[in-house]
């Protein structure tokens, strides 16, 4: 996720802030607890960069992922799926 936020930030379109993010994507794809945790573990990975050492569940890093790439789509304004996550969540369950 580090490096997604910081290649998009080498293209040109890195969100400043969590809350851009989040609300970046049409729909909600986070519950309302897990909305505060999310955007603190953002705005970790954004201000520390590889240095961030917070802990998420795995489930919400998952819909993290998700998001991110899902931001790229809309940013590149690409309409494929994202097939390399489908192979390493094959494997690494």
């Amino acid at each position: 996720m580090v490096f997604l936020i910081e290649h998009a930030k080498y293209l040109g379109f890195a969100p400043e802030s969590a809350k851009e993010l989040l609300t970046e994507n049409q729909g909600q794809p986070f519950k309302l607890e897990e909305l505060e945790s999310a955007e603190n573990f953002i705005n970790e990975l954004i201000t520390s960069k590889y240095a961030c050492d917070v802990m998420v569940p795995l489930s919400l890093r998952r819909k993290l992922m998700d998001h991110l790439l899902e931001f790229y789509n809309q940013q590149l304004e690409n309409n494929q799926t994202w097939k390399s996550m489908a192979i390493l969540r094959q494997l690494l369950d």
